[in-house]
């Protein structure tokens, strides 16, 4: 959706660089050449769901798939 507004002319946008795999013609995409930005990523999962076996292996491959972000 911000990708069509900065395509629309409404703007500037900062991505993430999933969102700027997405190719469209009126949108160039910049590399900013500065410290990279953190960002915090939390999981949610449903109250009374998060001590279930099955939940505990997703959070730990969500927590390993997480540390190759940085």
């Amino acid at each position: 959706a911000i990708l069509a507004l900065v395509e629309a002319g409404m703007g500037v946008a900062l991505v993430p660089r999933m969102a700027a795999r997405e190719r469209r013609e009126d949108v160039v995409m910049r590399v900013l050449e500065a410290d990279r930005p953190r960002r915090h990523v939390v999981a949610a999962v449903r109250h009374g769901a998060e001590s279930g076996p099955a939940v505990a292996r997703v959070l730990a491959a969500l927590t390993e798939s997480a540390r190759s972000f940085n």
